[in-house]
Parts: C-alpha cells; sequence; structure tokens
C-alpha cells in the first residue's frame, strides 16, 4: 500500500463514525418524543370508506319531487290486460311466481305498451330474488312509461342499482 491510502484510511473510517452516530438517534430520545404526544393528538387511523348500495327508501327521506304520488293509479286501457294483472299479482302474493309470471307476460302481449305489466313482471323477479332480470324489466317499464306517475314511482325504486 502506498502513504497516500495509509493516510486516507483513518480520515475515511471517522468519517464513517461521525456519519453513522448521526443517522442513529438514542432509544431514549425516541421514547420520550412518543411519550409526549398524547393519544388525543395522534391522528386517526384512516378507515375505508365505501358507499352503501342504493336501497329503495321511505317516502320520508325522499326527495319531494321523488315522494309517492298521491295519486291513484290510472286503469289500464286494456281491460284483458288489467285482468291478467290483477291476477298475476294475486298469485305472485299467494308464492305462486311461476304462475305469477305466465299471466304477466300474457299481459305484456295483450298490451306491450302498458308499463304494468312490465312492473308487474320485475315485483315477480324482484320476489324470487333475481335483482337482475328486475331491474331489466323495471328499465323496461320506465322507456314505455305513460306518465302515470304512481307506476313510474315504483318503476325507479325497483330500478335503481
Amino acid at each position: 500500500m502506498n502513504t497516500t491510502t495509509l493516510l486516507r484510511l483513518p480520515a475515511l473510517l471517522c468519517c464513517i463514525a461521525v456519519l453513522g452516530g448521526c443517522a442513529t438517534g438514542s432509544y431514549s430520545d425516541d421514547r420520550q418524543l412518543h411519550s409526549s404526544v398524547s393519544r388525543s393528538e395522534r391522528p386517526a387511523p384512516v378507515q375505508d370508506i365505501r358507499p352503501a348500495p342504493a336501497r329503495p327508501q321511505p317516502d320520508s327521506m325522499l326527495p319531494t319531487d321523488e315522494r309517492r304520488p298521491s295519486q291513484p293509479a290510472r286503469p289500464s286501457s286494456n281491460p284483458a290486460a288489467a285482468s291478467l294483472l290483477q291476477q298475476a299479482a294475486e298469485a305472485r302474493s299467494s308464492g305462486d311466481y311461476a304462475r305469477a309470471q305466465t299471466l304477466a307476460e300474457r299481459a305484456q302481449g295483450l298490451a306491450p305498451r302498458d308499463a304494468r305489466s312490465y312492473l308487474e313482471l320485475a315485483r315477480i323477479y324482484r320476489d324470487r330474488g333475481d335483482m337482475a332480470r328486475s331491474r331489466q324489466m323495471a328499465l323496461r317499464g320506465l322507456s314505455v312509461a305513460d306518465g302515470d306517475p304512481s307506476v313510474e314511482y315504483e318503476l325507479r325504486l325497483l330500478s335503481a342499482p
């Protein structure tokens, strides 16, 4: 080894020792730092906040323009379809979903532009637990809705994701 290297080696070792001492603090200093901060001053842990799934809300919680209309539903323009829908509603309420679906589909065939048949089908699918098809029927019903506020209200509730 030459003399220049021998002279540089102690200086290098001193620099490493000084820098190493600066980088590590004493353990007691850390404990004092953490104990001086009270629990109330520490930031709260971050919580995972996700929006709740949309659910149909009671009328009192809806904006005034979305509350259930006070007007009764208009009678169907096709009496045969109205009769079939009434029978479908009775079958659905008694739990006979297959018969209810058949009757509602027949009513839909008689009056394809009547949103009530789509509403009844959406209710049947909802009661069966098939929310995707219920929503699909409700959206179709909204596309042919004739301005009946009570039917449109229920179709909006069933079409909500």
